[in-house]
């Protein structure tokens, strides 16, 4: 879903989903990254919260999630990056 919403291709690895390091082929912009960023920890914090349910979180409710917390995520990076 990232992929299509960011129109670009972002090779699979566990290691980007785990730890956040991307493989030295991907060349995006900051702000993609940070994008990229919150929406695998969105997607961890999904699957923490549901990790006893029989079916796993839906993009939909994935898609909610991220929305609900675009407004904060963009407070904090704009205070952030202020100084």
């Amino acid at each position: 879903m990232i992929e299509k919403i960011l129109d670009v291709n972002i090779p699979l690895s566990p290691v980007l989903f785990l730890f956040h390091l991307y493989p030295k082929e991907v060349k995006l912009k900051k702000k993609d990254y940070i994008f990229i960023n919150l929406g695998i920890l969105q997607a961890k914090r999904l699957i923490s919260l549901n990790w006893k349910s029989i079916c796993a979180p839906s993009i939909g409710y994935w898609l909610k999630e991220m929305v609900t917390n675009m407004s904060m995520e963009k407070i904090t990076y704009i205070l952030r990056n202020k100084t």
